[in-house]
């Protein structure tokens, strides 16, 4: 697919329904790999800028790494895209903080997933608080990155529910001395300026 058919896909989804239904998608995501971008992800980058600066739309990346969050964000940036509107999903696997607090320089969100699973509770609530500290409670996201169905296995295989970060995460991050504010942005202004579309 060309990248003006990209760009028109996703602004027609935006913007009319996806898939033929009323129902509008809320934001675009993409994917990197660990290699350096190729030129369908080069593409497919371009395509989100246009679809991104044409709807106020979010761009949410799959990216395993803080390298390749760099190069995505400056080759959003090139493109145009304002980098306020671009979320770095699986940060937390990045361990080289600089890199965290950079992008957050920039305006990039930094979110924090699979919160219950690989990471401790402890070393997340490390990390929120570095980057509270210097500066950027404003631009972390939390989730969970959970569910996963598993075709073949039984009933789907054992799915971890979407309930750890209510019922865990925040009473420990709370019992651990977090303030109303920094939970309140956490759990609600960042997620709704990340991810709001203009009426």
């Amino acid at each position: 697919m060309s990248e003006d058919a990209l760009a028109a896909w996703m602004v027609g989804e935006l913007e009319n329904g996806v898939a033929g239904t009323p129902l509008r998608a809320g934001f675009i995501k993409i994917a990197a790999d660990k290699e350096p971008l190729n030129e369908f992800q080069k593409r497919q980058l371009r395509a989100a800028a246009r679809a991104s600066i044409r709807t106020g739309a979010a761009i949410a990346s799959h990216t395993p790494s803080g390298a390749r969050a760099i190069e995505q964000a400056d080759f959003l940036a090139d493109s145009g895209a304002r980098l306020n509107r671009f979320v770095w999903v699986h940060a937390q696997n990045e361990k080289d903080m600089a890199i965290h607090k950079a992008l957050a320089s920039r305006g990039v969100y930094i979110e924090y997933d699979a919160v219950g699973r690989k990471i401790s509770d402890a070393e997340y609530i490390a990390m929120i608080e570095l980057m509270i500290g210097s500066g950027f409670a404003d631009r972390l996201l939390l989730s969970h990155d959970a569910g996963w169905y598993r075709p073949g296995e039984p009933n789907g295989g054992a799915q971890m529910p979407f309930t750890h970060l209510i019922e865990s995460f925040l009473p420990a991050y709370k019992a651990a001395g977090a303030s109303p504010e920094s939970i309140e942005a956490l759990t609600q202004n960042n997620p709704f300026s990340a991810f709001a579309m203009p009426k």
